[in-house]
């Protein structure tokens, strides 16, 4: 008798026909290995207000004039980036990935860099272990945060970035359980995570 096993992976679902229970669970396991190794997964992050900031940009370059961020402020503005992170001291925003190879990384700068240029505002970018990702969003002119580096976070979320698989569903269920999280507090955030395979 046939059984039906539906193997769910980054909000695509394979249907995959087997004979029995233990047969099944090794395809499914095969199955998912190879999506694996042929699927370059990518996912686009945006929250609530994430539209507005990229439509912002970043202006011109930013001088010791350009006003900060106040603390009030900061908690929409993050909600509008769940992928990044606030430092202790309010002064950086960072997002990391794992990319799904080297040269995935490698892209994935040179669209930042294209971005940055044109918008004349330039994060801190590392690259570690051959392809995870630091990105560093501060004005170093006023040492803190201003509207330019929560426009330029907004931008570079919106470029399509070839994750690590393993990566990309674990972020997913890691934004899945913080907007749950969120959601239980009644403030109606919501987060659109998509994940593709190109």
């Amino acid at each position: 008798m046939l059984h039906q096993a539906i193997l769910r992976y980054k909000h695509c679902d394979r249907v995959l026909f087997a004979c029995t229970g233990g047969v099944a669970r090794r395809c499914r396991s095969v199955l998912a290995a190879r999506v694996c190794q042929m699927a370059s997964m990518t996912m686009n992050i945006h929250g609530p207000g994430a539209d507005k900031l990229r439509a912002e940009g970043c202006s011109s370059a930013c001088s010791r004039d350009t006003p900060r961020v106040e603390p009030a402020e900061l908690t929409e503005y993050m909600k509008a980036l769940p992928a990044w992170h606030l430092n202790a001291d309010k002064t950086m925003i960072t997002r990391t990935f794992t990319a799904r190879n080297f040269m995935a990384a490698i892209r994935f700068f040179n669209k930042l860099a294209e971005v940055a240029e044109a918008e004349g505002h330039h994060p801190d970018i590392h690259l570690r272990n051959f392809r995870e990702v630091e990105i560093n969003l501060s004005t170093h002119a006023v040492g803190g945060l201003t509207l330019p580096d929560f426009a330029m976070a907004a931008k570079l979320d919106a470029l399509d970035i070839e994750y690590s698989p393993k990566w990309a569903k674990q972020e997913a269920e890691r934004l899945a359980a913080t907007v749950t999280g969120q959601g239980e507090d009644g403030d109606g955030t919501s987060v659109k995570v998509e994940a593709s395979a190109p």
